[in-house]
């Protein structure tokens, strides 16, 4: 039986604020914008997602996909490659780095289920087989019931197998450094902030380390990669990269504290006051009536 193929790839919704894509938006407007995702779709239908450039017509061909001359299509080709670096290539094939990291990693996906699908099948089918052999019983029934009951058995031991160790995993602690380290290493991470917050890799680095000072005072270093990542979102929410300073955020954070304890102070003061001046009063009132 032949595979089914899937005619599609993924498309990320903040991939316009690249740099690498805003560069082409920049010098070839969306126009460009539009060649280049219709290029990806080019390649998508190409084995192995590579295309041919081999021949000389292959331009002129590209360039009737792209509306645009056979000229303009190498060179839009060649800024793509050598310019923006969005297209590798080795002389001989065009390809998306891209486009072929996300699909290598579907195929995989792809391709575990099909082999659980048929495990899946092989063990009903020499169930089915089992019982044919066995011939009718007369407890045939209850022995089916046993049978989909083992299975189902199985079946929740594998699902309760997979969510101990997603729950291990997930409650593995990890140093505040190594999480920044390997924040710094995760590309959407990366591409979320550099290109939403307009602010460099050097900055994010600088963020980082000011939000694991601010666990370390707090006490709060005790995290898994997972929660470290989602607290880190949250508090960088309420940042501003253009006018706040990550070197100096602590100190000044820590110059803005209310100061509680002259306030209280004066207030003990004016309340003594208001004693002594109360007591002279009724001592001259009492001194007032022992004379009369």
């Amino acid at each position: 039986m032949k595979n089914k193929e899937y005619h599609w790839f993924p498309h990320d919704k903040l991939a316009g604020a690249n740099q690498k894509l805003g560069a082409l938006i920049a010098e070839h407007g969306m126009a460009g914008y539009g060649r280049w995702w219709k290029l990806l779709e080019i390649l998508r239908c190409q084995d192995g997602c590579k295309y041919s450039i081999k021949e000389s017509f292959r331009y002129k061909m590209l360039g009737e996909h792209l509306k645009c001359s056979a000229a303009k299509a190498k060179q839009f080709i060649d800024d793509c490659i050598n310019k923006y670096e969005v297209l590798c290539t080795d002389g001989e094939y065009i390809w998306s780095g891209y486009m072929m990291k996300y699909m290598k990693h579907w195929e995989q996906k792809r391709k575990t289920l099909s082999e659980n699908g048929k495990k899946g099948a092989e063990i009903t089918n020499l169930i089915h087989a089992a019982n044919a052999a066995a011939g009718p019983q007369k407890n045939s029934g209850k022995d089916k019931d046993k049978d989909k009951d083992k299975i189902r058995d199985k079946d929740k031991e594998k699902i309760n197998d997979k969510q101990e160790i997603t729950t291990t995993i997930k409650q593995q602690f990890i140093d505040p450094q190594q999480a920044k380290e390997a924040l710094l290493k995760d590309e959407r991470f990366l591409y979320h902030y550099l290109g939403i917050k307009q602010c460099t890799q050097d900055q994010l680095s600088d963020w980082l380390d000011t939000f694991n000072k601010k666990l370390a005072i707090t006490g709060d270093e005790q995290k898994t990669l997972h929660d470290y990542r989602t607290h880190f979102m949250n508090w960088f929410k309420f940042r501003d990269p253009v006018k706040e300073n990550p070197k100096t955020f602590l100190q000044s954070s820590s110059n803005k504290a209310p100061t509680i304890i002259p306030a209280v102070t004066s207030y003990m003061k004016t309340a003594q006051q208001i004693m002594k001046e109360e007591e002279e009063r009724i001592s001259k009132l009492t001194g007032k009536a022992i004379g009369k």
